[in-house]
């Protein structure tokens, strides 16, 4: 223990801050790093029984929608889906609304899926943005031409007018029943 009194103050205050590091260090280790591991384990508990509380509540919405999807599906079972024609009507009442051209109407792809007819329609309208994105809306909204997949949107250089217009595809698909 002779030789502590040999070493001057600044050598004295330098070990003994070496000294408290390492209890420090110590300390951290031994009681600190376990309880800041159990802190976010607890945070992560008080996550996932937040989660299980809703429950309850997210079964009812989730009830509530397959029941919808249940009725539309009756529907199309029963022969009261939507079919062709029917979607076509409606979707060329909507362009005129919409103050829309009908540039192509081709005939739809049928595929069959798990008992289920699935038709694609593929169809392009021209006319200005506004009124196209008006007319997907109105589309989407409702129920009676199906619902769209797709939409792509591109200019074509209007030989006469010498301007691009905006052209607009929308794919439309109608699920019905397999005979």
């Amino acid at each position: 223990m002779t030789w502590i009194y040999k070493i001057n103050s600044a050598k004295k205050f330098g070990l003994f801050l070496f000294g408290l590091c390492l209890i420090s260090i110590l300390m951290y280790k031994a009681s600190l790093s376990k309880t800041l591991t159990l802190y976010d384990q607890n945070q992560q508990l008080a996550e996932k029984v937040a989660r299980v509380e809703n429950a309850p509540e997210q079964i009812k919405k989730l009830s509530a929608e397959l029941g919808r999807i249940d009725d539309v599906l009756q529907r199309t079972k029963s022969g009261s889906g939507i079919n062709q024609m029917e979607a076509f009507d409606y979707l060329s009442d909507l362009t005129q609304k919409h103050q829309l051209v009908v540039r192509k109407y081709p005939k739809p792809v049928v595929n069959m899926e798990k008992g289920l007819n699935v038709e694609t329609i593929e169809f392009t309208v021209d006319g200005t943005y506004r009124n196209t994105i008006l007319f997907i809306q109105e589309v989407e909204k409702s129920l009676k031409a199906g619902k769209i997949a797709s939409t792509r949107f591109f200019t074509h250089l209007d030989i006469q007018s010498r301007k691009p217009s905006l052209y607009t595809t929308i794919y439309l698909q109608l699920i019905n029943s397999a005979p």
